[in-house]
């Protein structure tokens, strides 16, 4: 039956009978109740339904107090308060959590669990009744005493207004529940979808310059900030972004503390801050809120912000939010360093084969032939350039110069001095006047003087004269060659002086020494004798002599030179340690 219809039949019942008071006010309530009914089915909006069902349990319980309680989350809070002042402080001595089923209907302090009896002595109301939807206590409706006797009667009615009203404050709030979970949803596949197009955003970031006007762009159009400012940290603070604000060439001293860094862990107002520097520059620029921009862990930049236009505090979702851009353009920072990184490491390599290029084109491109000598000469560099390098540099006459050197250091500085020394021995070894001491004094002042203190070069430079069968050699602080005679004699040519390029006067001395048939001569760089096995044994010269010995009378000098390099080799583990260079000379047995 439509509800009109249900109270016009009400009324008809209530004017055919105006003899029998129980009935007509029987029938009173019920249209009161109808219409309360009808009324909430109508109502939209939380305070009109409280506001309606309070005001008509008020009219059929006259009080001068009356107030609506509604629970929501475990929490208690009163929207609605007529004829009182001081509910709002009494609310937690209500418990969250109570079972509708033990509250009972309190009058005149009849509490007799004592549940809700201290809030009721503390506010000076009389009656609970329970609001509650689909078994679950949302609300409680609090009276103060009935002005009229009846009131025991009228109690019944209120709580069956109330039941009603519990119904529909419950659906009410489900709705409410609904419609903030769909909201909050919203707003994170907003989020969401705005990191996700930001992502992509960083991703096309080539400069760090860019990426900070990226994340500071959509702060700002997400928040309604108007000012923003990016300092990167390090042993000077450098001001590398700003927006919204002018460059007065005012910067902060920021050097953070530890305890500052854990601070600027999430956005927070500068009231978080121990920086007196910092502090001052936000208040002057009247920025709010300052985090830190990570990248592999560490501080390495700080952002500064200003408050929104709108005047609102940042949520507990909008700072997660922010946080997410931040920790996004930390990510976006780290990439392009490890960009820029890979770039230059590219481009080191670059120059590094460039490098190689020019020192293989600076070797001998060929053996020089010897009328009864048999050459044989490798290197193999420890890195794609090295610091050894030999030579072959015949005369005219016949003679030819031997080098062998070695340059402290590895890799391209190393490289760089090695070529310098080479092309001056050959600038000096093109004057056939100088003798071998004048040749080593003289490029030892130049490598003094064109390079820097702590580098030097051992060299071994000999010359051999192969009519008179002499090798006339001086020993710059080099490995001894090993000279092995026919007669499985041997001996180590030491005689020489120091280092090049160490001191500008270096006094240098030579020394002459025979070739008979069948003498082998062992030239090398430390990377071939200190080679290491898995124990940390050496292979050391020693054994390079028993090799030598044990294979004597072998038909060429490549022969032994291999057989050395492969021995050396497998001792280590095929592991070297430094450039390794090897030269071996032998005077035939049939040109004797």
């Amino acid at each position: 039956m439509p509800r009109n219809q249900y109270t016009d039949l009400i009324r008809h019942f209530q004017h055919a009978s105006p003899s029998d008071p129980a009935l007509a006010r029987r029938l009173s309530e019920l249209i009161s109740l109808n219409e309360l009914v009808t009324t909430l089915h109508t109502i939209r909006s939380l305070e009109a339904i409280l506001d309606v069902v309070l005001l008509t349990i008020l009219g059929e319980f006259p009080s001068r107090q009356g107030v609506m309680l509604i629970r929501q989350n475990g929490q208690w809070s009163a929207p609605l308060v007529k004829g009182i002042k001081t509910i709002p402080q009494h609310l937690h001595l209500i418990p969250a959590q109570c079972d509708f089923e033990a509250l009972k209907r309190v009058l005149h302090h009849k509490d007799s669990e004592g549940t809700f009896l201290p809030f009721l002595e503390a506010t000076g109301l009389q009656c609970l009744f329970p609001m509650r939807s689909d078994g679950e206590l949302v609300g409680m409706i609090a009276l103060g005493g009935c002005l009229r006797n009846d009131d025991e009667s009228k109690c019944q009615l209120v709580a069956t207004m109330a039941d009603f009203a519990g119904i529909v404050l419950g659906n009410y709030l489900y709705r409410s529940g609904l419609e903030g979970v769909n909201r909050q949803l919203q707003r994170r596949i907003f989020q969401l979808n705005s990191l996700y197009e930001i992502a992509g955003s960083f991703a096309r970031c080539y400069e760090a310059e860019r990426v900070y006007d990226v994340l500071a762009g959509n702060i700002m159009g997400q928040f309604f900030i108007s000012r923003c400012a990016v300092f990167e940290i390090g042993e000077t603070t450098q001001l590398v972004y700003l927006k919204g604000l002018r460059d007065d060439g005012c910067l902060p001293q920021i050097l953070l503390s530890e305890s500052d860094e854990v601070a600027l862990g999430r956005l927070l107002n500068r009231d978080g801050l121990q920086n007196a520097s910092l502090i001052a520059y936000m208040k002057d620029k009247r920025l709010q809120s300052a985090s830190t921009i990570l990248v592999e862990g560490k501080v390495h930049a700080l952002i500064l912000l200003g408050g929104r236009l709108d005047g609102r505090a940042l949520h507990e979702e909008d700072v997660d939010f922010l946080e997410s851009l931040i920790q996004q353009a930390g990510v976006a920072l780290e990439n392009l360093a490890l960009q820029l990184e890979v770039l230059e490491k590219k481009r080191m390599e670059k120059e590094l084969e460039l490098a190689r290029e020019i020192q293989q084109r600076l070797l001998p491109k060929s053996i020089p032939i010897v009328k009864g000598y048999d050459i044989a000469v490798e290197m193999r560099p420890y890195q794609q350039v090295g610091g050894d390098f030999y030579d072959l540099i015949p005369f005219e006459d016949g003679r030819l110069a031997l080098c062998m050197a070695d340059v402290s250091g590895k890799s391209l500085p190393a490289s760089m001095i090695m070529t310098t020394t080479q092309a001056s021995l050959r600038a000096l070894t093109s004057f056939p006047l100088l003798s071998l001491v004048e040749v080593m004094t003289r490029l030892n002042q130049h490598i003094y003087m064109s390079t820097q203190t702590n580098k030097y070069v051992t060299m071994f430079f000999a010359i051999l004269d192969p009519q008179r069968h002499e090798l006339c050699y001086i020993n710059a602080g080099h490995n001894r060659p090993i000279l092995l005679r026919p007669d499985g004699s041997f001996r180590e040519l030491d005689c020489g002086g120091m280092v090049i390029g160490m001191f500008p006067k270096a006094p240098y001395e030579f020394e002459t020494v025979a070739i008979e048939p069948g003498t082998e001569l062992l030239i090398f760089t430390d990377g071939l004798s200190e080679i290491m096995d898995s124990e940390g044994e050496e292979y050391g010269e020693e054994r390079l002599v028993q090799k030598m010995l044990s294979q004597r009378g072998m038909d060429c000098a490549e022969s032994l030179k291999q057989t050395l390099i492969t021995d050396v080799l497998e001792f280590g583990g095929h592991r070297m340690i430094d450039d390794l260079t090897i030269m071996v000379l032998r005077r035939s047995v049939e040109h004797g």
